[in-house]
């Protein structure tokens, strides 16, 4: 079940409306009960995984020993790898017995990956985790441990989420506030709004040309390129749009995964500002617990001991850094092209950007330059985009080789009169469509520039009721009428929904 469609609508405002009808002790039992329709009808392979996924998760957290939380976190992640790398391992593999002539290679089961799986499968880690080591108390309801695992919204994207975070508004029963409801339904046509006017027409002109990039060289791969930073933007923040503002209809808050990330002056702020879930999960289960580890911790200090320089001595937790990265990298699939461009990419950029301080603070200190100018802000804004842009190359191309014959492409051929002939007319899209998408990524840039201080929906509510819905009817108006969608035209799924 597709989040855009009608299906997926028509299910939640009727079980929006009976879940206000539940008493409100009843309602958590309500939410279960949908999660696991939705799950039957999305995918329905993915049913007993997370209810075997909860059993496990339940136990091991009412058990509370650390034999018991490592022999379910290591079957839950065992779980993850054989539904989602077991072709990366076996390709592999094969490589390997081709390359040594061993024989002719494993043959490839076809196996679904259950929908959501590496997202909830973080959440339970991080619960079982903060269980083990008392920052939370365990759950003794099986049931409602299976709703923090498999509730349904969250279940399709992420974000991912802290138990003690969420728990109390997920199985108290809320009750229905004029807030909530309008707060919630405005996001969802944010959302909706983002996915169908901004991403799907975004990714016609992507996939003209990544996907014939000998015919669409030179300047305009790196024209592609930069329209997928806006497709996966408005695709992925879309998607957290409809999943909060679903939830917000509940009256369960879930926390925010995008934070004006195109504000970023640098790689490290941007991966603070995107998928914020993501990022401080890896900080506080891999990164923190791997510092503090007894063998990283003396050499830390043993290494700082011996070494003056300021840069030089963190070079143990840079080391830490590429290890997260790696499984960042490895946890966006299971493909050499994640582990590069998800993974290792955005480390050295990161890495680069540290070590290189000193040396850029006093060639800024010589030229005099302010960095605090709206002008090398702005700079400072283009650098990331195009640093983030290299990276989602790799994110976005069938492979690592692909890739590699984009960028060539890119610089063997001299094209820049592609950019005011007419040339990007013929990418999928006529000129309506772009003077369209280029409206409407203005109109997301506004919203998220002013959405960085102050929350839009709370500027929208200080304003004149007439004003107010003239907006919000303007914006349903732009989804009716630019949408991408009817009969013959399937939208895409979120891109992050394979996850």
């Amino acid at each position: 079940m597709q989040l855009i469609s009608l299906p997926f609508f028509a299910g939640f405002v009727l079980s929006l409306a009976i879940y206000y009808l539940f008493p409100a002790k009843y309602r958590y039992l309500l939410l279960l009960a949908y999660s696991g329709i939705f799950i039957i009808l999305s995918t329905p392979v993915a049913f007993p995984f997370v209810v075997i996924s909860s059993i496990t998760v339940w136990a091991a957290a009412c058990k509370r020993t650390r034999t018991a939380v490592v022999l379910c976190i290591v079957f839950n992640v065992l779980l993850l790898a054989v539904t989602k790398y077991y072709g990366f391992a076996i390709t592999n593999i094969n490589r390997l017995i081709g390359i040594f002539g061993a024989g002719e290679g494993i043959a490839m089961p076809e196996i679904i990956a259950p929908i959501g799986i590496s997202f909830y499968t973080l959440s339970m880690t991080g619960y079982l985790l903060d269980v083990y080591w008392g920052q939370t108390e365990p759950c003794s309801s099986l049931l409602k441990t299976m709703l923090y695992i498999g509730y349904y919204p969250q279940l399709t994207s992420g974000p991912v989420t802290r138990f003690a975070d969420v728990s109390q508004k997920l199985f108290a029963g809320n009750r229905p506030t004029y807030e909530n409801i309008t707060f919630g339904m405005q996001r969802i046509l944010w959302g909706v709004f983002k996915k169908i006017v901004i991403a799907e027409r975004a990714g016609m002109i992507v996939n003209t040309v990544y996907g014939d990039v000998a015919t669409y060289n030179g300047f305009f791969i790196p024209f592609a390129a930069s329209l997928f930073v806006v497709q996966l933007y408005s695709d992925f923040s879309g998607c957290m749009d409809i999943i909060l503002g679903v939830s917000e209809c509940y009256g369960i808050v879930l926390p925010e995964n995008f934070r004006a990330p195109f504000l970023s002056r640098s790689v490290r702020e941007f991966w603070q500002r995107w998928h914020i879930t993501l990022g401080e999960w890896f900080r506080d289960y891999i990164m923190y617990p791997l510092q503090k580890s007894s063998p990283m911790s003396s050499w830390i200090i043993d290494f700082r001991k011996k070494t003056k320089n300021k840069t030089i001595r963190n070079i143990p937790v840079y080391i830490c850094m590429l290890a997260v990265w790696l499984l960042i990298g490895i946890w966006h699939g299971g493909a050499w092209k994640y582990i590069l461009g998800m993974g290792l990419w955005f480390w050295s950029m990161i890495f680069l950007s540290e070590i290189t301080k000193p040396l850029m603070s006093r060639i800024k200190s010589k030229l005099k330059i302010d960095d605090s100018s709206p002008l090398f802000r702005v700079l400072g804004y283009i650098r990331v985009f195009i640093l983030v842009a290299v990276g989602n190359m790799f994110f976005r191309m069938s492979s690592l080789t692909a890739v590699f014959v984009a960028v060539k492409q890119t610089f063997t051929h001299w094209n820049p009169e592609v950019l005011v002939d007419g040339s990007l007319l013929k990418l999928g899209v006529n000129g309506n469509n772009m003077a369209v998408l280029i409206l409407a990524v203005i109109i997301m840039a506004a919203v998220s520039v002013l959405g960085n201080k102050k929350s839009v929906r709370s500027r929208l509510k200080e304003t004149h009721i007439a004003v107010r819905w003239v907006i919000l009817l303007a914006l349903l108006w732009c989804v009716v009428v630019f949408g991408i969608y009817g009969p013959g035209y399937n939208p895409a799924d979120f891109i992050y929904g394979g996850f």
